[in-house]
């Protein structure tokens, strides 16, 4: 059972990690692409459309991925002084911390 659930979880991780590689590539390929439209209906040089939608892209990526990190940072903070008193404090103040 363990062996299975083993091969069943580096599938899934090789699976997230091809999809992750495959969305990268797809994301470049529709910046080009959204790029050199926006440079033919405004008329202007495709470097600096390239440019200013590659930043729109970055910061969305930055928004979306690096957002819920930065959320749950407060969270592993407070676990950290909650694991930090676990240890310093003494288990006469707080003995059922120290049940064990």
């Amino acid at each position: 059972m363990f062996k299975w659930q083993t091969r069943l979880l580096i599938n899934n991780v090789n699976n997230s990690f091809c999809l992750f590689v495959l969305s990268f590539f797809f994301f470049f390929v529709n910046i080009s692409r959204f790029s050199r439209r926006l440079g033919e209906i405004f008329d202007v040089s495709t470097v600096s459309i390239y440019s200013f939608v590659n930043l729109l892209f970055v910061l969305r990526s930055v928004l979306f991925y690096l957002l819920p990190l930065l959320l749950l940072l407060p969270l592993l903070l407070l676990l950290l002084l909650l694991l930090l008193a676990c240890f310093t404090l003494s288990p006469i103040s707080f003995p059922f911390l120290f049940n064990f």
